[in-house]
């Protein structure tokens, strides 16, 4: 679960979900949290899980959120070719930024 609110998809949902406050901040509470959107797949193997998560976990640690971001990327929407291909990622991502530009712009605005 928690490699899957790394990706742009769960982050989008985040977005799309939760409530800008005054520093910006983005909340959820409960009822919104349970609506955010997750990816999972059971294809994927128990080692391979745990080495992205280390190895997100350390790049979340050293600040690098948008390389932990595209290594849970990788791992759980390659997972879903089906449904996620090569042109929808880079849509997903700018829209993801805009959300993101939008909630600190209004912040600015607030302020």
């Amino acid at each position: 679960m928690a490699i899957s609110l790394q990706t742009t998809y769960s982050q989008l949902s985040a977005e799309l979900e939760g409530r800008v406050y005054g520093s910006g901040a983005l909340k959820h509470e409960p009822s919104e949290a349970k609506s955010i959107k997750v990816i999972w797949s059971v294809k994927i193997s128990p080692n391979i899980v745990n080495r992205a998560y280390k190895i997100i976990d350390s790049l979340i640690r050293q600040s690098r959120v948008e390389d932990a971001r595209r290594i849970a990327n990788r791992v759980l929407m390659g997972d879903y070719k089906s449904k996620f291909t090569n042109k929808e990622i880079p849509i997903l991502e700018e829209a993801l930024m805009t959300a993101r530009k939008r909630r600190y712009d209004s912040e600015k605005i607030d302020s």
